[in-house]
């Protein structure tokens, strides 16, 4: 009697640790960076999705020249899924918020080596 109940015991543990352990792997991390009123350096991954995130809703301005080398989405106007399709040396991009209060000013280099870490910008002006 008490076999039975361990075997079922695991059985119906056994989803919930395959899922958490499919989880952990499956997500990355979250690099939280705080803007400070000065261009802030973001190094992204060659061929890896990052997810930007913004402390309010902007308007992202990217460079003509950039368009070739990036995939990016924008579901939101607070969020921006990057894919660098090749390195490239730092650009400039302008985020200027939609209420028109502020311009993030970032500069964003891709490179196989960086991290692919998702990135949440936070800004100390701005209140949640």
């Amino acid at each position: 009697m008490r076999f039975n109940h361990t075997v079922r015991r695991i059985f119906t543990l056994a989803p919930w640790v395959l899922a958490t352990a499919f989880v952990s792997t499956w997500c990355q991390a979250e690099t939280r960076r705080v803007y400070e009123d000065k261009p802030l350096s973001i190094a992204v991954p060659v061929k890896k999705e990052i997810r930007i995130v913004f402390p309010q809703d902007v308007n992202i301005r990217i460079p003509t020249e950039l368009q070739s080398k990036i995939s990016h989405l924008v579901p939101d106007s607070q969020t921006l899924y990057w894919t660098a399709n090749e390195s490239f040396a730092p650009v400039r991009l302008i985020a200027t918020a939609l209420n028109g209060g502020k311009v993030y000013v970032v500069d964003i280099a891709a490179d196989a080596k960086n991290p692919v870490d998702d990135i949440r910008i936070e800004d100390p002006a701005v209140i949640a």
